[in-house]
């Protein structure tokens, strides 16, 4: 017992410290900005609803090769070209049960969370556009940007300041372990 306390209290002490050295790291308006411009995208926040086909193993049990998962995700996407409804389409055809219910619908989300593999794909959608098909780890994808809220220094500023503060901490660590050496 005395050794599982005395651990929680040597996290306890190693988070106050990192806390402590994380707000020595300044973060100034042009290094929010910079930030900003080089990494487009990155701290908008998007709406988006999807349509996913599994491959292998998908709702109702269906199972589907590669192949065959290609060729509906292709055949949803020409139907919604041609007007069907993205909303109806997801409830009835989406493998994702949970957001098949919500029609689709994603929770919001900046792009600095989004998978790899749909950021480049949702940053360049107009407003309830629907992108050619994405391979995900699990299958295809079909995303329609609903909204996008461009970020400004102002509103990333915290999610800016965060990311830098992260990436400078081992430099900062670094320093404190040697400015503490005799």
């Amino acid at each position: 017992m005395r050794a599982a306390l005395r651990l929680l209290e040597l996290a306890v002490l190693a988070e106050a410290a990192r806390r402590d050295l994380a707000a020595g790291i300044t973060v100034s308006d042009d290094d929010v900005r910079a930030r900003l411009a080089a990494k487009p995208g990155r701290y908008d926040e998007f709406l988006l609803s999807h349509i996913f086909v599994a491959v292998g193993e998908g709702r109702g049990g269906i199972t589907r090769t590669e192949e065959e998962a290609k060729r509906k995700v292709l055949e949803l996407r020409r139907r919604i070209a041609t007007g069907e409804d993205f909303a109806n389409v997801a409830r009835t055809e989406s493998d994702d049960a949970a957001t098949a219910e919500a029609a689709g619908e994603l929770s919001s989300m900046f792009g600095r969370y989004m998978a790899d593999e749909f950021f480049p794909f949702a940053r360049m959608l107009k407003q309830d556009e629907v992108s050619q098909p994405i391979r995900g780890k699990l299958g295809y994808h079909l995303i329609r940007l609903e909204q996008r809220i461009p970020a400004t220094a102002e509103t990333a500023r915290f999610l800016i300041t965060q990311d830098i503060r992260e990436e400078r901490m081992p430099d900062r660590i670094a320093a404190a372990i040697r400015e503490a050496k005799p």
